[in-house]
């Protein structure tokens, strides 16, 4: 029910649409490939022939990893260094983790094939996802960039009438033709306008970067969404149940834990991952409650601490106040 109960699935829920489906596929993903490498410590190898309880999570683990990967464009990478991850901390036992690995890869690289060659027919050219990363990436540094995806007066940073007209100098002109390589005319030309501005701008972009890290981990107030109060109140209570499940895992040593060793250790990357993603592109509401869904065992945690603490602490406090 806590689960159930979360504020950030809830406001994913109300607020930012499909964020709710990328929340869940990133928990059953975390669960999975948690189960995946408990099997695989207990001698359960996956092999095809036996049909064994590891094979079959291993393909779950890709298939969930190719489902997220429709949602979200950054996952391929966040993917291959999750594995990568879990691959070094289980180099003593690499030879036997290494096949569970490679069904998981090959799962997810079939859940993407039939819209990678969607793509390469339409467009002859390999999309493994979007074409929107230029894009992105030009509305963190450009003169319109303002460390959020939000302008001072909240309107969202956007491609001015100017930058357009430079992509598409014929776009506004009647009878004009614009085909369907306007999209990789429009990725290239912000792609490398952005990395101008960031070589002719580099004090400016260093706080440009301070600022999108302040904005991903605390709260975005340039963002109307983030700084309404449902969400302030929802967000803060969140942060606070992690920093509580983050005090009592280092209080109970539960690193000793091979499972919970690597759980700490795959949050820790996405945590730090996601970061990165805010300062190359922009911060989002959504990316921080996706981020939710990483660490959220850890939430769980500090919350039942949480609750444990009213239920004894709470009622000696009333009746000490009713004696007084």
């Amino acid at each position: 029910w806590l689960a159930a109960l979360s504020p950030s699935f809830i406001v994913a829920s109300a607020t930012f649409g499909v964020t709710s489906a990328v929340l869940a596929l990133d928990v059953l993903f975390l669960w999975a490939l948690l189960l995946l490498l408990t099997k695989l410590r207990e001698g359960q190898r996956p092999r095809l022939a036996s049909g064994g309880i590891g094979y079959r999570l291993a393909i779950g683990v890709g298939v969930l990893a190719g489902m997220i990967a429709q949602f979200r464009s950054e996952v391929d990478v966040l993917i291959g260094a999750s594995l990568f991850l879990v691959a070094w901390l289980n180099r003593a036992a690499f030879r036997h983790v290494a096949p569970a690995l490679g069904i998981v890869i090959l799962s997810a690289a079939t859940v993407c094939a039939p819209w990678v060659i969607r793509n390469y027919l339409v467009f002859h050219k390999p999309i493994i996802t979007t074409t929107n990363g230029g894009f992105n990436f030009w509305r963190g540094h450009s003169a319109e960039a303002t460390g959020s995806a939000m302008r001072r007066d909240g309107t969202a940073v956007w491609i001015t009438e100017a930058t357009w007209k430079q992509i598409e100098p014929a776009g506004g002109s009647v009878g004009a033709r614009v085909d369907s390589n306007v999209e990789f005319r429009q990725d290239s030309f912000l792609w490398s306008d952005a990395r101008h501005w960031i070589r002719d701008h580099p004090t400016l972009e260093a706080q440009h970067a301070v600022e999108k890290v302040f904005f991903f981990l605390v709260i975005d107030w340039l963002n109307p969404q983030a700084r309404s109060i449902p969400y302030l109140i929802v967000y803060f209570l969140t942060m606070i149940a992690a920093i509580v499940g983050i005090v009592r895992v280092r209080r109970e040593r539960l690193w000793n834990n091979l499972v919970i060793r690597d759980a700490l250790a795959l949050m820790l990357l996405w945590v730090v991952f996601y970061t990165g993603v805010a300062i190359v592109f922009f911060p989002l509401p959504r990316l921080q409650v996706i981020l939710t869904g990483f660490y959220f065992p850890v939430v769980i945690y500090g919350a039942e601490a949480i609750l444990d603490w009213t239920r004894t602490k709470l009622p000696h406090f009333v009746m000490t106040s009713e004696e007084g």
